[in-house]
């Protein structure tokens, strides 16, 4: 049976309002897990917040952590003089 609370928006992602959400949080989150299709909750108008399957925060923490690799890679790639944490430290007044 189709949750009517739930706005299908496309294939894999639902808009609900924050009302209804605060009302069936259990039944919303077993959809999400059921279905993995991501909930956009909206309140007063605005998108406020998204419940996503457990199989897509692993795929972002993994783009976070690819990002992450990427900015040190280049970071330790950059001319210029490298400096020790202490002696950074003592350049701060840490």
């Amino acid at each position: 049976m189709q949750d009517t609370r739930l706005i299908k928006e496309s294939e894999n992602r639902t808009r609900l309002n924050l009302c209804e959400l605060e009302n069936n949080l259990g039944e919303t989150l077993k959809e999400v897990a059921k279905t993995l299709d991501r909930i956009v909750i909206h309140h007063e108008g605005k998108d406020i917040a998204v419940i996503v399957p457990i199989e897509d925060l692993a795929l972002i923490e993994e783009m976070e952590d690819s990002i992450d690799i990427e900015a040190a890679e280049a970071a330790i790639a950059e001319e210029g003089d490298n400096i020790s944490l202490a002696e950074l430290k003592a350049e701060l007044g840490l």
